[in-house]
């Protein structure tokens, strides 16, 4: 089965249209029985209502799409061999008749149980989602529609929504996206039921490396795109961050201080597409701009500082010093936005350990949030702030004592189950903790 999946494996080419695109299609044909008893528990688990994070139990078939060689191989591919997957699973019904859905992107609101705190997306593909149909879908069955392109955008236009492309296919069709693209509901105008099963895994360790069949020849120039936002700094982070190469400092011919006036500006253009270009070139400048990215991030209007971490992030090392001092800035939403950016630029920035195992502690629940992700894509690098986690398994905030399981899985998932202080947190009186939990504790995949 390994050497099988060895061979499904992507290659190049694809993982270069999934960075660009956010999508990348399987067609599993040669299980029919299995996609047949998929609806058959489906339809059974559906008597007593939406199943929700159950339907992986109530529809035990699936398992054998998920272990199935060929999207085993395109997930390591993406997400590195030790890939889990997430505790979060929903089954979609859309009914014969349904309108639709609007366009929107999965994941935590800004807003939410009275918070408002620095919250982004996040361009690396630490998540991916598996959108998996049973049975053949057509474009009259209203498939899940996904805009190319548009997982490095907050907002649509016209014109991206044009884009849409509709997944269809036979039993068996699978896309893996990136978590963040924009997709939808389309209108079911056939007289039958279509369902879509919808699955997340997660990276539970950096790119040491490229995982797919890679060819150490392939050079790619990142040429515009027809029908895609050309973003070539953001598309080139991406394919180095999963080969794990380093940036080099970008070199200019023209006067440094007059291109750092211009791309300050367009960072704060309302062009979406101009914003994300300028902070990715002002990142990439590295220590020439870093300073200044560090000023904004500090004391700025909330729209244009939201920004900033983005062009930190493509920074890399050169930010780590700056924003390891900011978790220990006054103003909590800068010290929640370093301890968040910090994890976007990965293991490298595991020198500011020491700072951020005390910003588990810090008394803004969001800064203690983002610490313990953080912690979490580390993984073992931050063994030493082990004890720390679990002490964080009692924090009065259900989504921090999430995010300490998810580090505490990541630092060592053999060991997990023998960490004594987690028999309490199996009984969390929040529901989606508890599940997280008892999952952890007896991975899914």
């Amino acid at each position: 089965m390994e050497l099988n999946m060895n061979a499904h494996l992507l290659s190049d080419r694809e993982l270069l249209r999934f960075i660009t695109h956010g999508y990348h299609l399987i067609k599993l044909k040669d299980v029919p029985e299995v996609h047949k008893e998929v609806c058959r528990q489906t339809a059974r688990a559906f008597d007593r209502g939406n199943p929700f994070d159950r339907i992986w139990n109530a529809a035990p078939a699936m398992r054998d799409v998920f272990e199935h060689p060929i999207p085993r191989g395109a997930l390591a591919s993406l997400l590195g061999p030790d890939y889990t997957m997430y505790s979060h699973r929903h089954c979609h019904l859309s009914p014969s008749g349904h309108d639709g859905g609007k366009n929107h992107q999965d994941g935590t609101e800004r807003n939410f149980a009275g918070w408002h705190r620095p919250w982004r997306r996040h361009f690396r593909a630490r998540t991916v989602m598996a959108i998996y149909y049973p049975h053949k879908v057509s474009i009259e069955n209203g498939p899940t529609g996904v805009i190319p392109g548009s997982q490095y955008v907050h907002a649509l236009t016209d014109a991206d929504e044009d884009r849409e492309v509709p997944v269809c296919g036979k039993a068996g069709t699978i896309a893996l996206v990136h978590f963040d693209i924009w997709h939808r509901a389309t209108a079911n105008i056939s007289d039958q039921d279509r369902v879509m099963m919808k699955f997340l895994f997660k990276r539970t360790s950096e790119p040491a490396g490229p995982t797919w069949q890679a060819d150490a020849s392939c050079n790619p120039d990142f040429r515009p795109i027809d029908q895609l936002p050309y973003m070539p700094l953001v598309w080139e982070d991406m394919w180095r961050w999963h080969k794990n190469t380093p940036w080099t400092v970008l070199d200019y011919d023209m006067n440094r201080a007059d291109l750092t006036k211009r791309l300050f500006e367009d960072m704060a253009a309302q062009n979406e597409i101009a914003a994300v270009n300028a902070a990715y070139t002002l990142g990439c400048l590295g220590l020439t701009s870093v300073s200044d990215l560090i000023d904004i991030l500090n004391d700025a209007p909330q729209t244009i500082r939201e920004r900033i971490p983005v062009a930190l992030s493509a920074a890399g090392a050169a930010a780590i010093e700056p924003l390891t001092r900011s978790l220990y800035h006054a103003d909590p939403w800068v010290r929640a936005s370093a301890a968040d950016t910090l994890g976007d630029i990965g293991i490298a920035s595991a020198e500011a350990l020491p700072a951020l195992r005390k910003s588990l502690q810090d008394k803004d629940p969001w800064v203690r949030h983002n610490a313990a992700e953080t912690l979490g894509i580390w993984g073992r690098a931050a063994m030493p702030s082990r004890d720390d986690l679990i002490a964080v398994l009692s924090d009065e905030e259900p989504f921090v004592r999430f995010n300490a399981l998810t580090a505490l899985y990541n630092l060592s998932p053999e060991n997990l189950p023998s960490i004594s202080d987690l028999e309490p947190v199996l009984q969390d009186p929040n529901a989606r903790v508890r599940h997280h939990a008892n999952e952890l504790m007896e991975p899914a995949a």
